[in-house]
């Protein structure tokens, strides 16, 4: 993770166009991002056979990564928000954060060494790819399964 905020995003912001900049989505912005407008488990339905349509898991990857874009898109245009690679999203893990976090932006960037990730991958179960499904990784470990995805945002002047 310290690659990922130290390398990988600087060398990506120098190819994104002035007044915007490159950052990794809250866990709330992830998860309303994946949904697109639905409160279903999955952007094409609830159904185990609606994740077949949406994305790479456990039971139809062969436990590797595909290239993205072959599964649906969600309302959105977002490809592989299901399955393929499970994406760390800006919060840390914390136990009880959300019993007083605040309800409006609830990102928890305190101290700790476990990072969220969210939306399930190719090694993982179809449960495990739900829309709400969150766990964690511990910062300084490597996972190939997990990945990223950013937010591109326009900078407040």
């Amino acid at each position: 993770w310290t690659a990922l905020t130290t390398k990988l995003l600087p060398a990506l912001q120098t190819h994104v166009p002035q007044g915007y900049r490159l950052r990794m989505p809250t866990e709330a912005e992830w998860e309303y991002a994946c949904r697109a407008g639905t409160n279903s488990a999955y952007h094409t339905g609830t159904k185990a056979s609606s994740l077949l349509a949406a994305g790479w898991y456990r039971a139809n990857s062969k436990r590797k990564t595909q290239p993205v874009g072959l599964k649906q898109a969600n309302a959105w245009g977002l490809y592989d928000m299901h399955g393929n690679v499970a994406e760390v999203v800006l919060d840390l893990h914390d136990d009880g954060y959300y019993l007083n976090s605040p309800q409006e932006h609830p990102v928890n960037q305190g101290k700790g060494t476990r990072r969220i990730y969210r939306g399930g991958g190719c090694i993982n179960t179809l449960e495990q790819c739900r829309s709400a499904y969150r766990s964690w990784a511990h910062v300084e470990n490597e996972h190939e399964h997990i990945g990223v995805r950013f937010v591109l945002e326009r900078v407040q002047e």
